[in-house]
């Protein structure tokens, strides 16, 4: 049910006219948060939703960069869907498309470096402490053995992993080089 609103609010939010929304939004000061929704796009959280009233709100920045649609903040002004232009050049759709493509990849290096230090903090750091209390042991039984290699083989696992993450982090980061650079090019 929660990814259903969720879903619901986000295609709201970019499908449908915001003058209402301005006018109302004045009204919600002073207004307490009767419950709050994961907004989930492919399976991945973006942000939470705030229900106020009968009305759910989304955070802007989230769901734009969820949605790959460009965001300027101006002043006291919010502008989804165009890329605002400098004194000297607009930007085409294709510069809009490729805006939207590093927008997309800065989300996933964030999701990676969650998950990497996840793996790190929350994972490999524990698994070395008890590799470090067992081996500590005076046993040499084959089951200590086989439990060591457990360990030991349980943190090669982890620690691939992380590797695999910081090189998802590099190539992102790379791509996103490149889109600028084509960017900076025209």
């Amino acid at each position: 049910m929660k990814k259903f609103v969720a879903g619901v609010v986000v295609g709201a939010m970019l499908f449908a006219g915001t003058s209402v929304f301005a006018d109302s939004i004045k009204g919600l000061i002073g207004m307490k948060v009767g419950a709050t929704y994961e907004v989930i796009k492919n399976g991945k959280k973006i942000g939470d939703a705030a229900l106020i009233g009968d009305k759910a709100y989304v955070p802007v920045r989230a769901t734009s960069d969820a949605a790959g649609i460009p965001l300027v903040v101006k002043g006291k002004t919010i502008t989804m869907g165009e890329v605002e232009a400098s004194k000297d050049r607009a930007y085409s759709p294709e510069d809009t498309a490729t805006l939207g493509q590093i927008t997309t990849l800065e989300n996933d290096i964030r999701g990676y470096e969650k998950d990497l230090a996840y793996t790190e903090e929350s994972e490999i750091k524990p698994l070395q402490e008890r590799l470090t209390a067992q081996q500590a042991k005076p046993e040499d039984t084959q089951a200590y053995r086989e439990g060591i290699k457990i360990l030991q083989d349980k943190i090669k696992d982890r620690q691939d992993y992380a590797s695999s993450l910081k090189a998802k982090i590099s190539e992102s980061k790379a791509k996103i080089d490149a889109l600028k650079a084509q960017l900076s090019a025209k």
